[in-house]
């Protein structure tokens, strides 16, 4: 059965698909407004976001779409079978909680899928031009510097971290040192 359970976030009230078991196939639809290539991946940000599945529709506003290879321009509406995946939740205090994460940026579910099929394009192609000079500045910055400078101009310059070093994202987790 697929129940929707209400959350508060920041003022803002949207709903989560709850209910939905971990792994269960489901449908969703959804405007895609940013996306993020991964090294094996790229995730959708998708608004306006229908998921279908256990007979039931439900409506939670925002969710992250994980496919294998971005093939979909930003602006369009896209379909895709995917899986749900629950958020993580944190295992010891102070530790990175993600589904308060998720939450506070209004997205209500983490979806997996092996491709999108595109519905509606886009009107503008603006954001998608821009997504895409991001992206080749991104890969100029890595085939020209080496991956420690690389990572660190891409996170100042275009706000994309995923090419920092492990070892420069546990600064603020590092143990303390004791005499």
């Amino acid at each position: 059965c697929l129940g929707l359970l209400r959350f508060e976030s920041q003022g803002e009230q949207f709903l989560a698909a709850k209910g939905i078991p971990e792994d269960t196939p489901v449908k969703v639809e959804g405007r895609i407004t940013k996306k993020e290539l991964k090294e094996d991946s790229c995730a959708y940000y998708l608004n306006d976001v229908w998921i279908m599945g256990a007979g039931k529709k439900a409506r939670p506003g925002k969710a992250v779409l994980v496919v294998e290879k971005d093939e979909c321009p930003v602006g369009s509406r896209i379909q895709a079978q995917t899986k749900m995946r629950r958020f993580r939740r944190a295992s010891n205090e102070g530790a990175f909680d993600e589904e308060s994460y998720q939450h506070s940026l209004g997205v209500a579910a983490v979806l997996y899928g092996d491709r999108a099929k595109i519905l509606e394009e886009p009107e503008f192609e603006l954001k998608e031009r821009l997504f895409q000079l991001k992206n080749k500045i991104r890969t100029f910055y890595k085939e020209t510097l080496n991956e420690k400078d690389a990572g660190i101009l891409s996170a100042m310059v275009l706000g994309d971290k995923s090419l920092m070093e492990d070892e420069l994202n546990l600064c603020s987790t590092s143990q303390p040192q004791t005499d």
